[in-house]
């Protein structure tokens, strides 16, 4: 079996800091399904690996890498905080320029009167 779904699966558990039998609970699958695939004894059906990305907001590619391996969890969790920082940003970014539509509404209103 391809060892990058094999590599995948515990990488996901992991980062999220789930036994095999949580992550089985949350895929409505058996733990012993879990552990067969981590193994490399089971393949994951497609719907599985749909679940899973949709789940925890991958990249489906992940199951398909075929050099070198998944992202470690330390770069993943950098990338994650970057996009919490970019995000927050353009929040704020928009709540400055919400401001400022406003501010420019009343002084047309003013000026109008």
């Amino acid at each position: 079996m391809n060892k990058c779904i094999i590599s995948a699966f515990k990488k996901v558990r992991k980062d999220n800091e789930l036994t095999q039998a949580q992550l089985s609970e949350v895929l409505g699958v058996s733990a012993g399904h879990i552990g067969t695939i981590e193994q490399g004894k089971t393949r994951p059906s497609h719907e599985l690996m749909e679940k899973i990305v949709e789940l925890y907001g991958l990249d489906a590619n992940l199951f398909f890498i075929k050099k070198g391996k998944p992202i470690s969890a330390d770069i993943a969790k950098s990338v994650k905080k970057l996009k919490e920082k970019v995000q927050q940003s353009y929040d704020q970014f928009n709540n400055e320029l919400d401001m400022i539509i406003q501010e420019i509404e009343i002084l047309e209103e003013l000026n109008d009167e």
